[in-house]
């Protein structure tokens, strides 16, 4: 189903995507596209989860050559920042509805300041990853700009 999604927002862009394409793309009815998500957002939404997660793990992978725990962090970061633009389907999203991945990330920000909304499972792997990388021992309490 979400190989489908894919191939239909690749298609088309977010916004021109419909639960009727993506049943036809995956060979189903709309009907049962609805035993598993709530709408085509949420189809779409884990779709942009589970392609931004494989970022992030091939990201992670890369980084990880040993080193100090920070040097692996900003070796994640710089790879996930590189990789990014040139995956097809944050290409096609960013030239077709660069609206869709704002709401997105905001949502990520919000499941960080503490509330807790219901989707943000690419951030939350962010933070494991990240986790993975510092040790226990460096954790210490959130990270402050220097007052100046």
């Amino acid at each position: 189903m979400l190989d489908a999604t894919y191939e239909v927002v690749l298609g088309v862009g977010v916004k021109r995507t419909t639960f009727a394409d993506i049943a036809r793309a995956a060979d189903m009815s709309r009907a049962t596209l609805y035993t598993h998500f709530d709408d085509v957002g949420d189809a779409v939404a884990s779709l942009l989860t589970r392609e931004l997660v494989g970022v992030l793990s091939a990201a992670l992978q890369a980084a990880d050559g040993g080193g100090a725990a920070l040097d692996r962090l900003l070796a994640t970061v710089e790879t996930g920042l590189r990789a990014l633009p040139e995956h097809p389907l944050v290409r096609k999203v960013l030239d077709v509805d660069p609206h869709v991945l704002l709401p997105y990330l905001v949502h990520g920000a919000i499941v960080l300041a503490g509330w807790a909304p219901r989707r943000a499972p690419a951030l939350l792997a962010a933070l494991v990853a990240i986790n993975l990388l510092l040790p226990a021992t460096h954790v210490v309490g959130p990270v402050q700009a220097p007052i100046t």
